[in-house]
């Protein structure tokens, strides 16, 4: 399933946001490691993937609802242009999510769609809402 039905089944359990909403805003890559890594991740190197992904993500959502989070907005999870942007160590890889190379899959750094299922489905239970930032232009 393409990452935009998987969104867009999401959305009937999200709950509303409203002024009481609090949302956390989480850099996938860089919040919780949860599943093997890629062979391009390298700890500590501020240009480069760290590790984390949606497994993790979900792991930390107890604690997410222990601090009252209502709705966690995550960065974009598309699949990021492959290769590394600038050279030497300065290069800089799409760990971000704003670098979409293709609006239909999830990039492997951050987990498959199957993840991302089972992230909305978890988050649901706690009454978590997902909010899942898309690069546009």
């Amino acid at each position: 399933m393409p990452i935009c039905a998987a969104v867009l089944t999401m959305a009937a359990v999200a709950p509303p946001i409203d002024d009481a909403a609090v949302i956390a805003l989480v850099m996938v890559d860089r919040y919780a490691d949860g599943a093997d890594n890629a062979d391009d991740v390298i700890p500590g190197h501020p240009r480069r993937f760290q590790g984390g992904d949606l497994r993790g993500l979900r792991a930390r959502l107890p604690w997410l609802q222990a601090l009252g989070v209502s709705h966690v907005w995550m960065t974009p999870l598309h699949a990021q242009i492959p290769t590394l942007v600038g050279a030497g160590d300065t290069a800089t890889a799409g760990f971000h999510g704003y670098w979409p190379a293709d609006f239909t899959a999830i990039d492997p750094h951050f987990g498959t769609v199957a993840d991302l299922r089972a992230l909305a489905d978890d988050a649901a239970a706690k009454d978590i809402g997902l909010v899942l930032d898309v690069v546009t232009n």
